[in-house]
């Protein structure tokens, strides 16, 4: 059937459902972008995990705000059952499920920075580097709009479907190396936390997250503890009734596999699938996400740097006062060059000497020794009042 005009033909957005006549089931497509070529329309259709790509947005009635004795806000944060509701809403699932058991112990509140201008992935990537997990659509099968659970599911389980192999049906399956998990260090700028104790950085789990705590890394720790990490590889595996999907476990002879990345291709003598379970080859079991290995060196928005961050209000100092929470203390700018400081500077270091070097009833002249540079100090006076003030450095 020829369509000239295909402009209301399968719009973005648009549920794709595929279906074999096995009767295996596959999850909902949705249709991202599409091209012409000629008489030609091809679509590109992607999971219900597209939506995570949308704005963050929240109620601004979910922030709390924090003050100190002055009535001054010092912080803002929402709490994280408000920021995951907000997700699901955003992104338009049907509720979201941890499986970890320690997101809101670990992340109970996130600040407003953590949150303003990023895109829901952005946070739920962080949140789940957190809890060493992946986030995932399931359920998100049949007709209809059915949108779907997203499930917070931890390295080491299995959540999606168990498929035995058949040993006829598969090429050889290629064991890699066991990595143990004997240690865990979370790090965030200049601050780390580490739980367990490994022989050597090789069985030490190492995630770089804002979110890093003790209390984060005792949780992960405890969670994972002596796990296993296996990698594998199936090139090519003749499915019958199912379509393995990430934390889905194989059932080998060699033992039960879990895959964490499969490309399933549909041809006209069956379905086939290449899996396995990616090779770690750092000294440590990296759970950083793309950004932070191409970018490692590169500061965002409200990243704590040893005593600063960067916020919406500039450069901030910050004191990480006895119960946790930050303490931040900024500059206001006025012309001429003046800034205000928020907190209070004391000098550490004094001046090696104080010297007048003349002194009249209208004029004073002092040179100041700092750490081998000389300074001018210049001011003409009138009784109590000094004026005409200079400061500037010379020569010894």
């Amino acid at each position: 059937m020829e369509y000239p005009d295909t402009a209301g033909l399968f719009p973005a957005g648009a549920i794709v459902n595929v279906e074999c006549s096995n009767g295996t089931e596959i999850l909902n497509y949705y249709v991202s972008s599409r091209s012409y070529s000629g008489d030609r329309v091809s679509f590109t259709c992607i999971d219900r995990s597209y939506t995570a790509d949308r704005k963050f947005e929240i109620p601004s009635d979910k922030y709390i705000n924090v003050y100190d004795k002055d009535g001054k806000i010092t912080a803002t944060y929402a709490l994280i059952a408000d920021v995951m509701d907000s997700i699901i809403s955003v992104c338009g699932y049907s509720g979201y499920s941890d499986m970890s058991g320690i997101l809101t112990a670990v992340v109970p509140k996130i600040d407003k920075n953590k949150l303003d201008g990023r895109s829901c992935r952005d946070i739920l990537d962080e949140l789940t580097r957190t809890c060493a997990s992946f986030a995932m659509v399931q359920g998100d099968t049949g007709s209809g709009n059915v949108q779907g659970i997203l499930v917070f599911i931890p390295m080491n389980v299995g959540a999606a479907s168990v498929y035995t192999a058949d040993k006829g049906k598969y090429d050889k399956l290629r064991l890699g190396g066991i990595k143990k998990v004997n240690a865990v260090e979370l790090s965030s700028g200049c601050k780390n936390y580490s739980a367990g104790s490994a022989s050597s950085p090789f069985n030490t789990l190492a995630i770089e997250t804002p979110y890093a705590s003790e209390a984060a890394a005792g949780a992960v720790y405890g969670m994972l503890k002596d796990y296993e990490y296996r990698a594998w590889e199936c090139d090519k595996m003749l499915l019958d009734s199912f379509i393995p999907l990430p934390s889905s476990i194989i059932k080998f002879p060699e033992g039960d596999m879990y895959v964490n990345h499969c490309s399933v291709f549909l041809t006209s003598s069956g379905i086939y699938a290449s899996m396995g379970r990616n090779a770690v080859s750092e000294d440590e079991i990296g759970y950083l996400n793309r950004t932070e290995r191409e970018l490692n060196q590169r500061y965002r928005i409200g990243d704590v740097k040893n005593n600063t961050v960067i916020d919406e209000d500039g450069i901030q100092f910050v004191f990480e006062n006895k119960n946790g929470d930050p303490e931040k203390y900024g500059f206001k700018t006025f012309a001429g060059g003046l800034a205000e400081f928020g907190g209070a500077m004391i000098d550490s270091i004094m001046p090696d000497s104080v010297e007048t070097v003349s002194e009249t009833d209208t004029e004073v002249v002092q040179r100041i020794l700092y750490g081998g540079k000389t300074y001018e100090l210049t001011y003409t006076k009138d009784g109590n009042k000094k004026s005409n003030i200079s400061f500037k450095e010379v020569s010894g």
